[in-house]
């Protein structure tokens, strides 16, 4: 018990540590030296818990990706992102905006802001094509397959860039500020015959 906790505690260290480093820094411009001397923590002990300061990062980004993932899992209506919108994005950005200062050392740097983006992709895509599928059966397949796939890239790629704008830059803009915009601009696609083909 008491190395449980001992390990807890030194990996939290490290990883403070490293997403420190990142608001500066890119992943690829750090060393494991200045890991251990941000985290006052030796080599030695690193390399007890890591095998190099990939496997480190990669465990932040997994974390990350997991509480998302638990944002979306709370309720069965992630199932039907485009029926139940308002209710899932007022979520993530609750969310989003009490760990804004967590994401934020991901949006500082390219390289990092990738694998935030990256992440939200995955699951914006799997929801609204989910959603999107769920009420187009009725129609020729493979065209009602090109419309979930393009109209679940556009608005994937929309969402993810307004929720990085608004993370990183838009501090001004009120969370339920943006919600409201957000939703606006969802209405028509989601409410006025979105999944019909003209």
């Amino acid at each position: 018990m008491d190395n449980d906790l001992r390990t807890k505690k030194t990996k939290k260290i490290l990883k403070e540590a490293l997403e420190s480093l990142l608001r500066d820094k890119s992943l690829d411009d750090i060393t494991v030296k200045e890991i251990c001397e941000k985290a006052s923590i030796n080599r030695v002990t690193f390399y007890d818990h890591y095998f190099n300061k990939e496997e480190l990062h990669e465990e932040i980004i997994s974390e990350i990706e997991h509480d998302i993932i638990k944002e979306f899992k709370k309720d069965k209506s992630a199932d039907y992102l485009n029926k139940n919108y308002k209710k899932i994005l007022q979520k993530l950005t609750d969310y989003f905006d009490n760990n804004r200062k967590h994401f934020n050392l991901f949006l500082s740097n390219p390289k990092n802001r990738l694998c935030f983006t990256s992440i939200l992709h995955k699951y914006f895509m799997k929801y609204l094509k989910r959603g999107i599928k769920a009420d187009s059966e009725k129609y020729d397949k493979k065209e009602i397959d090109n419309q979930i796939l393009i109209k679940s890239q556009f608005i994937s790629g929309a969402l993810i860039y307004s929720f990085s704008w608004w993370l990183k830059d838009g501090f001004d803009i009120s969370k339920e500020e943006f919600l409201k915009h957000i939703c606006n601009l969802l209405d028509d696609l989601f409410e006025k015959n979105y999944n019909k083909i003209k």
